[in-house]
C-alpha cells in the first residue's frame, strides 16, 4: 500500500480482520475524499495501530504539492455492549445480546507554523482557523459520508493535540459499529 493510499484493497488475506479492514478503508475514503474536495489535501492516509504516534514530520512536509500532513483513522478499542435481555424457557432471563461498538478517532495532522512562542497574533489566528476548518471537514467526513453512514457512527468529542513535534493535530473521537462481512 502506497504513503497517501488509503486502504482500498484486501491486504490482510484470508486470516485477517477483514470488518476492520473494511471499516477503516471506507472511512479513511471518506476522510481523505473531504479533505481534497474542500482544498484541504493531505499527502498520506494511514491506518494507525492503538497507541501509536499518529504523525511524524518526516512523512510529509508543507511543500508538498500533493497536501500538508497526514489524515489517520485507528480503532482504539473494540467494546461489546449488552443490547438486551434474552429470554429462554418460561420467559426467564438466561442471558444478554451484544452489540459491538468500537471506540475509534480520526485526525488530521499538519505542521505547525514554527515556535508557538515566535507566532504573532495574526499567524496564531490563521493556524487556529484552519485547524478549527480542519475539525468541521472531520466531523463532515465520519458523520456526513455516505461511506460512513452503514456503521452508525456517533461522535464524541472533538480537540485539537498539540502542537508537538513540529505539528498540531485536530481530533475527532467516536464510536462505530463494524458490519458483517459475507462471504
Amino acid at each position: 500500500m502506497s504513503q497517501g493510499t488509503p486502504v482500498s484493497r484486501t491486504v490482510l488475506g484470508e486470516n485477517g480482520d477483514r470488518r476492520a479492514e473494511q471499516m477503516v478503508g471506507d472511512l479513511l475514503r471518506c476522510l481523505c475524499d473531504r479533505l481534497a474536495e474542500s482544498d484541504r489535501p493531505v499527502c498520506s492516509c494511514c491506518w494507525v495501530r492503538s497507541g501509536a504516534a499518529a504523525y511524524t514530520p518526516q512523512n510529509c512536509d508543507s511543500t508538498s504539492p500533493d497536501g500538508d500532513g497526514m489524515a489517520w483513522i485507528r480503532v482504539r478499542q473494540r467494546n461489546f455492549l449488552p443490547k438486551s435481555q434474552q429470554r429462554g424457557f418460561g420467559g426467564v432471563p438466561c442471558g444478554s445480546r451484544w452489540e459491538e461498538r468500537w471506540a475509534m478517532e480520526a485526525g488530521i495532522s499538519r505542521c505547525w507554523p514554527g515556535d508557538e512562542q515566535d507566532l504573532d497574533c495574526e499567524e496564531m489566528t490563521v493556524a487556529a482557523a484552519l485547524g478549527a476548518w480542519d475539525e468541521q471537514l472531520l466531523f463532515d467526513a465520519m458523520v456526513c459520508c455516505d461511506g460512513a453512514q452503514p456503521y452508525a457512527i456517533e461522535p464524541t468529542r472533538i480537540y485539537t493535540r498539540g502542537p508537538e513535534g513540529g505539528c498540531i493535530s485536530s481530533v475527532i473521537e467516536f464510536s462505530a459499529v463494524p458490519r458483517k462481512i459475507r462471504g
